[in-house]
């Protein structure tokens, strides 16, 4: 099929006055130019699907034919280009007593829905910066009419549960998680919690999961059916109890965050109530001093393994120093967490003796929950757990594989290669003559 239209455009310019080329990019633009030949185009396939069907209305006979035209009906549709308002012809075949609309033979729609996939996309796109409000005044600059802030609620979700997660025997060596929170609209939640666990692979970093008011387990399951690790990966993280025994199968090493640590120690020395600032803040400055040496041992001397086993050894020495002066302190609290966390503060330089670098810290994830957080965390925002994980699963894919999400999007929007339609335009002339009153 082949469709040839004709588009003859008359503009009026001042002689004497310069005009700002903005006008007459607006002038071109209200023209409606696209969404007048894609409308047309569309009423053109109606016509040759009848035809094909029925014959041309002049054509005499038409009357004892199996197909007859049995009028049209309204559609109106929204894409991209603007608002389209069609007339789809209706054909009745009498044989079967049956009547149907040709043009849906031709063209796909997305159902009865008046939003089409590739504005629906574009709004979920924004989305994924702006309030659903925002995104509703900022369609108004390219369209005649915007979706409803449900409507894009809806495609969010829509589109969210769809995004695929390419974990499949991704083969990390390296998991990293962390979790935040944020308010929530669910009956009996005080707040939503959200646990993202993404790989490290040189400098890529693929979503491993992401879930909303789930436990770790739910990850770890997704992980370990994906085959998304290494037998022996090392996970790092804020040393989350939930964590360590989600992926724990006997053969993974745990990193505690050691920019956590020195954070949780701080907590728990407060909690313990024995102290006062000068102190808790000494006593923290102190496990700060022995593991940040650790740290220098293992970056500048990572060629002597002896070296880094003599200094892992020392450390775990100060740990244990570490940790009684704190009872004798009554801080019982900041003990124990100093005695259970003191082997996972050193996995990255038992590693290292190994030859096997991983971080001591979680800050490569610590970006990625950024983004969550610009877009979630408006005091005024509230949240059910279903649209929050989709609307997450749109950010973080398209932060971690932006590649991926490319596709995606144009997948939906109908951009996918091969493009089955090639469109040509050909502008022969151009008659400039002096504007007449």
């Amino acid at each position: 099929m082949e469709l040839h239209i004709t588009v003859c455009i008359t503009m009026n310019i001042p002689d004497n006055k310069k005009i700002p080329i903005a006008q007459l990019t607006h002038g071109v633009h209200n023209l409606k130019i696209e969404k007048n030949i894609v409308q047309t185009a569309v009423q053109g396939i109606n016509e040759y699907s009848v035809e094909n069907l029925c014959h041309p209305k002049s054509q005499p006979g038409n009357g004892q034919e199996q197909f007859q035209r049995a009028g049209t009906t309204k559609r109106d549709i929204v894409t991209i280009v603007g608002e389209i308002n069609l007339r789809p012809s209706k054909v009745k075949d009498t044989l079967n007593n049956k009547t149907s609309i040709p043009l849906y033979d031709y063209i796909a729609f997305d159902g009865k829905r008046k939003y089409q996939p590739d504005i629906s996309m574009a709004t979920v796109d924004l989305a994924e910066k702006l309030s659903y409000r925002d995104v509703v005044k900022a369609t108004e600059l390219f369209i005649d009419i915007s979706p409803t802030p449900t409507t894009v609620n809806q495609r969010v979700v829509e589109y969210g549960e769809m995004i695929p997660i390419n974990s499949e025997k991704a083969n990390m060596s390296i998991g990293v998680c962390d979790g935040t929170k944020c308010h929530t609209q669910e009956p009996g939640y005080k707040e939503n919690n959200i646990h993202v666990a993404i790989g490290i692979d040189n400098e890529k970093k693929p979503l491993l999961g992401i879930t909303v008011n789930k436990p770790w387990n739910e990850i770890a399951k997704k992980v370990e059916s994906d085959e998304a690790f290494t037998e022996y990966a090392a996970i790092v993280s804020d040393g989350e109890q939930e964590i360590r025994t989600a992926f724990s199968d006997g053969k993974r090493h745990f990193q505690m965050d050691l920019i956590h640590a020195f954070r949780v120690l701080g907590f728990k020395l407060w909690e313990d109530k024995r102290l006062d600032f000068e102190e808790r803040k000494q006593l923290v400055n102190e496990l700060k001093k022995v593991v940040l040496s650790l740290k220098n041992v293992v970056v500048y001397h990572k060629d002597d393994p002896e070296r880094i086993k003599v200094k892992i050894s020392s450390t775990i020495d100060e740990f244990k120093r570490i940790a009684k002066e704190l009872t004798e302190k009554y801080c019982y609290k900041a003990a124990k967490f100093i005695r259970d966390y003191s082997n996972s503060m050193v996995t990255f330089a038992k590693l290292a003796v190994e030859g096997i670098e991983i971080p001591w810290t979680s800050n490569v994830i610590e970006r990625l929950m950024g983004e969550i957080s610009k877009r979630i965390k408006h005091k005024w925002m509230r949240w059910t757990t279903r649209g929050l994980e989709a609307i997450l699963r749109l950010i973080l894919v398209r932060y971690t594989n932006e590649s991926e999400y490319i596709s995606f999007r144009n997948e939906i929007m109908g951009r996918s290669i091969p493009n089955e339609i090639s469109c040509a335009v050909s502008i022969n002339n151009v008659v400039v003559s002096t504007a007449t009153g």
